[in-house]
C-alpha cells in the first residue's frame, strides 16, 4: 500500500485543513483527553457560552423558529457548529471534512431573509451534515476505499441538491468503514472512529462518523445510510433519533456504494435527529419537492402519505407488539433492563395496548439477507481493495465470510437466493398479521456499545431490512431514566458461541452511562403508522 500513503496524507491533510482553525487543540490537549468527551467542547473553553447553548440546547425546528424571528442568523449557527464539529473531530475522528461553501449558503440565507422578509426554504439556514458516500458536486467521494481516494464527485447526490434548495446548510462530511458494510466504522483512510462517551469503544457504522458528530451535539440533522443497521444502531450507541423508512423513498443518485446494480437487498438513506418531530420536519420537507418526479425509482407519494398503507385506528389504544429477545442472541443485562422499564411504562399507558411478540426463526433470517447482499460473493469489494493495495479489514472479511456461509445453506443460484428472500417475506408478514399489531417494539443491539472490532451481530436490525419494513430509533435509556450499577451486573448464562462472544467483552464498568436505543417498526411502506406509533411511545415513556 505504499504507493498510495501519498494519498492518503494528502486526504488527511485536506480534511484537516477543513477545520475551523481557532478551536483547534494542542499536542499536550489533544494527548490528555479523557475517555468520556462529551464535555470537551464546554471544557476546551474554546466557544462561547452562546455557541455552546445553540449546539447544546435546541432541535432542529426549534433553530428554525429562532432563525424565522431573527434572534440568530444562520452565519452564527453555522460558526457554532464548525466549531463544535471541530472539536468532536479531534475528540473522536468522525469527519471527512468540513464543506467551506457552507459559509456561502449561510450568508445567503441571512440576505435573502433580510431582503424578502420569507425563509429562502423549510429548513432555511438549518445545518446539515452527510456521510461521505453521498456525493458533493467537486468533493472527495472515495466510500472508505483506498483506490477511490481521489474519485472527485461531478455532481451534488439528488438528496443534496434537494436539500440545499430546501435552504439547509450542507457543512459537514462523516466518516464511514470499508465498503460501507460494518456495524463499525474504521477504514485504511482516515482511520476508526470513536464512541464520544468511552473512545475505546465503537460509535457504531457504518454511518458512525454522522453519528460521533450528533454525539458530541456537533450536527443538529444527518444523513446516513442503512441496509442491516447502519442508521440505527449507531443512532443507539450514541443516543440519537433516527429513520429508516422502505427502500425507494429517499434518491440514491449520486451515492457511492462498492456494489453497484446489486439489489437483492436494498439499502436506503434516512435521517438522525435529535427529536420525533425533526424526523417529520425532515421527511416533509423532502416530500414537498416531489423527488420521484426526478427520480423513476422512488415511489410517487409522501413519506407520511395518509393514503399509503393502512392507518392508525384512532378510537382504540395503539397495539403494540414486545419483542424482547430474537432467540438468537438474548439482551444482555443493560438492554434487558432498559426493555423491561419501556414494557412496565408502555403497560402503564391507557392508550397502549402490549403484547408479546415472538420472532420468526430470526436465525433463518439472518442467513438468507447475508446470502443476498453481495450478488457476487463479495469479489466486488476484493479487487476494489486488491486495486488499492489496500487489507481487506477483519469486519470486512466477516460480512463477505458471512455471505458464503449463507449461501451454502440457503441456495447455490442467484434464483434460489431470492425465492428463499421472497418466501420469507411472505411468510413473516403471516406470522406478524397472527399477532393483530400497529408496529413491534425491539431492541436494536443486543448489547451497550462495545470494544473496537467485536462487533458480530447484526440480526436485531438486519431482519427489519430484509423484509423492507422501516423503523424509528429512540434513545430509550434517556427516555427511562438509565440503568442502576446492580441492573449493569445482572446475571447472562450464555447458550451459544455469539452470545458467549458478547458475554466475554461485555464490561458492567465501561457499560455505565452508555446510551440504550429502541427500534420501533411497522410493515412496509407504513412509515406514517410508525412515525404516529413512536410518537405514542414516547409520550408514554416520558410519563411520571
Amino acid at each position: 500500500m505504499t504507493g498510495s500513503q501519498d494519498n492518503i496524507r494528502l486526504a488527511i491533510s485536506l480534511r484537516d485543513g477543513s477545520l475551523e482553525k481557532s478551536v483547534l487543540f494542542s499536542l499536550s490537549q489533544i494527548t490528555s483527553l479523557p475517555q468520556d468527551v462529551t464535555s470537551v467542547p464546554r471544557s476546551s473553553d474554546l466557544m462561547t457560552d452562546a455557541e455552546l447553548q445553540l449546539t447544546e440546547d435546541y432541535d432542529a425546528t426549534a433553530l428554525l423558529e429562532m432563525l424565522a424571528a431573527k434572534k440568530i442568523t444562520a452565519a452564527e449557527l453555522l460558526s457554532a457548529f464548525r466549531k463544535r464539529a471541530t472539536i468532536a473531530q479531534q475528540c473522536t475522528n468522525c469527519l471527512t471534512e468540513l464543506l467551506p461553501e457552507a459559509i456561502y449558503d449561510a450568508e445567503a440565507c441571512d440576505q435573502h431573509l433580510a431582503m424578502t422578509g420569507r425563509l429562502m426554504g423549510p429548513l432555511h439556514g438549518i445545518p446539515l451534515s452527510l456521510k461521505n458516500q453521498i456525493g458533493v458536486k467537486s468533493h472527495l467521494t472515495n466510500a472508505g476505499f483506498v483506490t477511490w481516494i481521489n474519485n472527485t464527485s461531478k455532481d451534488d447526490a439528488a438528496i443534496v441538491k434537494t436539500f440545499r434548495k430546501l435552504g439547509a446548510v450542507v457543512f459537514a462530511r462523516t466518516n464511514q468503514p470499508q465498503a460501507g458494510m460494518h456495524l463499525e466504522t474504521s477504514n485504511n483512510i482516515y482511520g476508526t472512529t470513536v464512541n464520544p462517551r468511552n473512545r475505546q469503544l465503537t460509535a457504531g457504522g457504518s454511518t458512525g462518523g454522522e453519528a460521533a458528530l450528533m454525539g458530541m451535539n456537533a450536527s443538529v440533522l444527518g444523513i446516513g445510510g442503512d441496509i442491516g443497521g447502519s442508521i440505527r444502531q449507531p443512532a443507539a450507541h450514541n443516543g440519537l433519533y433516527g429513520f429508516v423508512p422502505s427502500p425507494d423513498r429517499f434518491s440514491g443518485i449520486g451515492v457511492t456504494v462498492p456494489t453497484p446494480g446489486h439489489d437483492s437487498i436494498a439499502g436506503t438513506l434516512g435521517p438522525f435527529a435529535r427529536s420525533l418531530r425533526d424526523i417529520e420536519l425532515f421527511c416533509k420537507a423532502y416530500s414537498s419537492t416531489l423527488p420521484w418526479i426526478e427520480d423513476v425509482s422512488l415511489i410517487p407519494g409522501s413519506i407520511f402519505s395518509s393514503s399509503m398503507g393502512r392507518q392508525l385506528d384512532e378510537t382504540r389504544p395503539l397495539k403494540v407488539g414486545l419483542l424482547l429477545d430474537d432467540g438468537v442472541v438474548s439482551p444482555l443485562p443493560p438492554v434487558r433492563a432498559v426493555l423491561q422499564k419501556v414494557a412496565d411504562k408502555l403497560r402503564q399507558a391507557i392508550d397502549v395496548q402490549v403484547t408479546t411478540f415472538s420472532p420468526m426463526d430470526h436465525a433463518k433470517g439472518w442467513e438468507i439477507i447475508a446470502a443476498n447482499y453481495f450478488e457476487d460473493g463479495g469479489a466486488n469489494i476484493r479487487a476494489i481493495c486488491e486495486k488499492g493495495g489496500e487489507a481487506v479489514l477483519p469486519l470486512t472479511e466477516w460480512i463477505i465470510n458471512e455471505c458464503q456461509k449463507g449461501r451454502k445453506s440457503v441456495a447455490s443460484s442467484p434464483e434460489g437466493l431470492k425465492e428463499a428472500r421472497d418466501a420469507y417475506r411472505q411468510a413473516y408478514s403471516d406470522h406478524w398479521n397472527q399477532f393483530d399489531v400497529d408496529v413491534v417494539l425491539a431492541p436494536i443491539y443486543p448489547s451497550v456499545a462495545g470494544p473496537h472490532g467485536a462487533t458480530r451481530y447484526w440480526g436485531y436490525t438486519s431482519i427489519w431490512n430484509l423484509l423492507q419494513y422501516p423503523a424509528v430509533a429512540m434513545p430509550a435509556a434517556k427516555l427511562v431514566g438509565g440503568v442502576s450499577t446492580a441492573e449493569l451486573r445482572g446475571e447472562y448464562t450464555p447458550k451459544n458461541d455469539l452470545e458467549k462472544h458478547y458475554w466475554e467483552i461485555y464490561s458492567a464498568e465501561d457499560a455505565e452511562g452508555l446510551p440504550i436505543g429502541i427500534q420501533v417498526v411497522g410493515k412496509r411502506y407504513h412509515e406514517r403508522m410508525v412515525l404516529q406509533a413512536s410518537k405514542t411511545i414516547e409520550k408514554a415513556l416520558l410519563a411520571k
